[in-house]
């Protein structure tokens, strides 16, 4: 065996070695009893660190964004549901729902209406629509955010098509809807808000996806 296979083989049995000790703490998190002190839910807590220690030694190995995306997007619901906030994809499902179609998590309806936003501020400072949307696509997916879990979608057409049905009135998820309206009002900040919103857009998916500090 060469050198640079046992090193890699040695990583590899470290990042092994680091997931089985992390799940092992949330494990004992989860069993952890609260007594509802401090209003913290240590099961929850214990599923979160789990979820988050697969998510990284995925994202450690090499494995895409996409993925590791339903981890991720479980992460979020765990989140919203110790904030308070109602997330799709722990209620159960309704007749409403269309059967098959992925819930939308509060992150994710946030990011979706911020980034359908920032295609009318590029647009709104004559750049043409596909080319804003490609634009923005680009930026998301190069740090881990994709607008849909098929490896064979245009991301931008993806883009462009939620754009055009929040600005229709057929998109129904508030969230999305209440991000879009903030974000498309910072168009009086001028011809470059269009990029400042990006970046803000990109700084808020980097802190979703940035693995936690030891």
């Amino acid at each position: 065996m060469t050198e640079s296979r046992l090193q890699k083989l040695r990583s590899h049995e470290a990042r092994l070695q680091e997931l089985r000790e992390r799940l092992e703490a949330a494990v004992t998190m989860f069993k952890t009893v609260s007594f509802n002190e401090g209003n913290v839910n240590f099961e929850r807590e214990g599923i979160v660190a789990a979820l988050m220690a697969i998510q990284d030694f995925l994202r450690a190995e090499g494995f895409e964004a996409q993925i590791r995306h339903p981890i991720r997007s479980m992460i979020g619901a765990l989140g919203d549901a110790d904030e308070g906030r109602r997330n799709p994809i722990l209620e159960r499902r309704t007749q409403d729902v269309p059967h098959g179609r992925r819930p939308v998590s509060n992150d994710d309806a946030a990011f979706r209406g911020h980034a359908a936003a920032v295609v009318s501020l590029f647009m709104n400072s004559g750049t043409k629509l596909r080319e804003a949307a490609q634009k923005v696509a680009r930026a998301l997916s190069q740090h881990g955010y994709f607008f849909s879990d098929r490896d064979d979608r245009d991301y931008a057409k993806a883009i462009i098509n939620y754009r055009k049905s929040l600005m229709a009135g057929r998109g129904k998820n508030e969230v999305a809807k209440k991000v879009y309206d903030s974000v498309w009002d910072c168009r009086k900040y001028g011809h470059n808000a269009g990029e400042r919103l990006l970046i803000d857009l990109v700084e808020k998916v980097k802190k979703v996806s940035k693995p936690p500090e030891n």
